[in-house]
């Protein structure tokens, strides 16, 4: 527009500027917008504004085409506000949310996944597998330090992490109640279930290290309650934990995440291998626990699981009393096995430790003993022989 051109001469004029040359928008975008290797490609240039659009062709180094038209951002709100009866004002917040997605996608090459819930529009931004990890992180926060990592790692890398778990579980841990009925969710239950099963996945496959994990947690209780805790606490596992420690009053929770250090500290210690040293004061020591074991005082006896192991324990406590072979058939089957427990049965040779909770440390140890060499079934003293072999 040759007019415009002279009223802009003009106006710098007055302001004693002379103007060197003029250059279309589209021209001085193209070298801020395009790199070096783009330049001599052919492309066009848009340039979207609220009222005006500016349109640029370029052949290569070669400016063929430049125009104005009078259509930009504010039609575009406009048409969205009369399409859905929506004031302009919304129409362009939904815009400018709708510019955010794609910019997330473009950039992060992370799909966006939306939810209409109870509370409104629920938006997740971030890769699903990173999302379920903090989730986790958060959810067993009272863990080691090093072994949270681990743990949170092998659950996320577990074939059962599936789409579905990981978004019901994280739209759960934003607080979504009711979730909503999409096919790209599973009930609640299903994924709680799930979520149960490949954490019994990892500790039986990482047992030594989630031994140690546990053990770890409850020395801090003990030290927490000055010694005043009871038993059953042994009979929790890392699931019950995480459903156990948001219902404990702040104070307690504040102190074990504030003793982090002393806890990771002990997960190292109770980590490592049982010494031979160790091993050779523990098998007596067992052996005392089992003539002196009261079923009455189980911390298992309500265990659909281990429901039969307080029994177990009575009949060994009494083969071993009138049979010596039985007797040392058991203390070589226990020698073998110690070695391969790891180190948390160690927590029985502290001797600052009451001995009511290193009872119930020992039924611990003994129901891990059952489980681990599969003798729920079959006799304890043939296990033991087999074993041995």
């Amino acid at each position: 527009d040759k007019d415009y051109i002279r009223q802009l001469h003009q106006i710098f004029k007055k302001a004693d500027l002379e103007i060197d040359g003029i250059i279309p928008n589209t021209l001085a975008q193209r070298n801020l917008i395009l790199d070096n290797n783009e330049l001599n490609d052919n492309s066009m240039i848009l340039d979207i504004g609220a009222g005006n659009t500016d349109i640029g062709v370029f052949e290569g180094n070669k400016f063929v085409y430049t125009n104005t038209i009078p259509l930009g951002g504010n039609n575009i709100t406009n048409d969205i506000a009369v399409v859905l009866d929506i004031s302009v004002e919304e129409a362009e917040k939904l815009k400018k949310y709708n510019e955010l997605l794609d910019d997330v996608r473009r950039q992060y090459g992370i799909k966006p996944y939306e939810f209409d819930t109870e509370q409104g529009k629920v938006i997740i931004l971030s890769d699903l597998n990173e999302a379920l990890g903090e989730v986790l992180k958060e959810q067993n926060k009272f863990l080691p330090k090093a072994f949270l990592n681990q743990y949170v790692a092998g659950m996320q890398a577990n074939s059962d992490a599936t789409e579905a778990l990981m978004l019901t579980t994280i739209l759960n841990a934003k607080g979504v109640k009711n979730l909503p009925k999409d096919d790209r969710l599973m009930s609640l239950d299903k994924a709680i279930s799930t979520l149960y099963m490949i954490s019994l996945d990892y500790q039986n496959s990482h047992k030594t290290e989630t031994r140690a994990a546990k053990q770890a947690l409850v020395d801090a209780y003990i030290k927490m309650g000055q010694g005043q805790l009871k038993p059953a606490i042994f009979g929790l596992n890392l699931l019950d934990f995480a459903q156990f420690f948001p219902t404990t009053a702040p104070n307690a929770q504040e102190f074990i995440l504030e003793n982090q250090g002393d806890i990771s500290k002990k997960y190292a210690e109770y980590k490592k291998p049982l010494t031979d040293y160790e091993i050779h004061r523990l098998v007596p020591m067992i052996n005392k626990y089992i003539r002196e074991y009261d079923p009455s005082k189980s911390i298992v006896k309500n265990s659909k699981a281990f429901s039969n192991i307080p029994a177990t324990i009575v009949d060994v406590k009494y083969a071993i009393a009138d049979t010596p072979f039985k007797k040392q058939l058991f203390e070589k089957g226990m020698t073998k096995y110690l070695s391969r427990y790891g180190g948390s049965a160690r927590f029985l040779l502290n001797k600052k430790m009451p001995e009511y909770l290193k009872a119930a440390k020992f039924e611990e140890l003994f129901c891990d003993y059952v489980q681990d060499e599969g003798m729920d079934d079959r006799n304890l003293f043939e296990a033991f022989g087999d074993i041995l072999k």
